[in-house]
């Protein structure tokens, strides 16, 4: 896999916006990350559960961010978004998921090895 243009990983910005992944990130410091904290056991467990949720996130709303997701597997396969969209879609999906496993662990890795006390304290400011 080469590495992203910064055109594409600002299509991916485009497509957390589209599929509203900051809903997922609130639900993950309201909820989630205690009990994951609690349950998981290794780190690597931990990083896991909380990337293999993020994805799964993401793909049950990518209906949210279709063009934009022909957009990113156009440009990081040289295709045009017509083409793209005439594509069988496991190679769509395929493209889309690769480029997500392979350009996100980062993001979730530095996500639990934060302290998450200070955004659950202003997420709550915030809900008052």
């Amino acid at each position: 896999m080469r590495k992203l243009k910064f055109k594409e990983i600002m299509i991916i910005s485009k497509i957390f916006k589209e599929v509203e992944f900051n809903k997922y990130i609130e639900q993950l410091v309201t909820s989630d990350f205690d009990k994951i904290l609690k349950e998981a056991g290794s780190l690597n467990s931990k990083q896991n559960i909380v990337y293999l949720n993020g994805i799964s996130f993401i793909f049950s709303n990518m209906h949210l961010a279709e063009t934009s997701i022909y957009e990113l597997v156009g440009s990081y396969k040289e295709m045009n978004i017509q083409t793209v969209s005439e594509l069988d879609g496991d190679i769509v999906i395929n493209t889309f998921k690769e480029l997500l496993l392979n350009g996100l662990p980062s993001i979730f890795k530095d996500l639990i090895n934060i302290d998450m006390t200070a955004y659950k304290k202003k997420l709550k400011d915030l809900q008052k």
